[in-house]
């Protein structure tokens, strides 16, 4: 509890020179203290750090990744590094030929979101392992921009891959209303398009919700042809 509570203060502090001491305790034995560290390395870190960190999310176990990996997309993002994280983490993939080592670096291009990751990511989606292809997927659900929404479309539209197929169609609903290269009648045919993907009552739900929100005649009126609709 003690050393729990030193690492805490050194964040606290914001302690000059911290990050040394914080990878000398990050594989303790006690799990609270791996946590404190990890979570530290958040506050403390600099952008010359991320490639130290980035090495430690690859080998932390499997209940400390998650953390791990968002504590270098933290670091970049506070640090203005996300460019340059980017570019880091895609050379370390392209040497990389270990599974849960290139879904753990996928995970961390979702979450800093850089442009520079999508031809990556687009053609590992094509040609990948079945779990780096669901991490992509995943993460393209949750990009800033609509950039990924075509791969999610022909992901929905083409593949015999159910889980596929849905996590895809679950992104194409939340990335719609981000494209602004398209009109407002046109976003209303990828959302019709949606729903005649949906086969779920979750999915259709969240177009209606979507569609809600948007005030608009024409999808208040295409939203009224589903209200005996149990969904």
């Amino acid at each position: 509890k003690v050393q729990v509570e030193l690492i805490s203060s050194l964040a606290e502090r914001q302690t000059p020179n911290a990050f040394e001491s914080l990878m000398r305790v990050v594989d303790s034995e006690d799990a609270k203290v791996r946590r404190a560290a990890i979570l530290s390395t958040r506050e403390l870190a600099h952008k010359e750090n991320l490639s130290d960190m980035i090495q430690l999310a690859l080998r932390m176990r499997s209940s400390e990744q998650g953390l791990a990996e968002n504590a270098v997309v933290k670091t970049a993002k506070r640090t203005d590094a996300v460019k340059m994280c980017t570019n880091q983490v895609i050379k370390l993939y392209q040497e990389n030929d270990v599974l849960d080592q290139k879904a753990s670096m996928l995970r961390i291009l979702g979450g800093l979101s850089h442009k520079n990751a999508l031809p990556l990511m687009r053609e590992t989606l094509r040609t990948g392992d079945d779990p780096l292809k669901v991490e992509i997927l995943r993460s393209f659900a949750e990009w800033p921009t609509a950039d990924p929404l075509p791969d999610l479309f022909d992901v929905a539209e083409k593949s015999e891959n159910e889980t596929f197929a849905l996590l895809a169609l679950r992104g194409i609903i939340e990335l719609i209303e981000l494209d602004s290269s398209v009109s407002k009648d046109q976003q209303l045919e990828m959302y019709k398009k949606a729903m005649d993907m949906a086969g779920k009552d979750e999915e259709k739900r969240r177009i209606f919700s979507k569609l809600s929100g948007r005030k608009t005649f024409a999808a208040m009126n295409y939203a009224a042809r589903f209200i005996d609709d149990p969904a």
